[in-house]
């Protein structure tokens, strides 16, 4: 199944959840805010949330700074 992340097509497999779809592809799960469609998913949902073909996906990363 295709998805998008970060506007880049990704291959996953089909009725991944999102928390493991970010422990396949994200180096942490720790530092960042995900977007599904452009609805923040809140860590607590990752596990119930299924990813669907064409999905959108977005992390952003949080950034120390003013």
């Amino acid at each position: 199944m295709i998805v998008f992340l970060n506007n880049k097509e990704v291959e996953t497999t089909k009725g991944s959840d999102v928390s493991s779809f970010v422990e396949k592809f994200c180096d942490t799960q720790k530092g960042f805010a995900l977007a599904l469609n452009n609805c923040v998913i809140p860590k607590t949902k990752w596990n119930e949330t299924i990813l669907s073909e064409n999905d959108k996906i977005v992390l952003i990363r949080a950034a120390c700074g003013g």
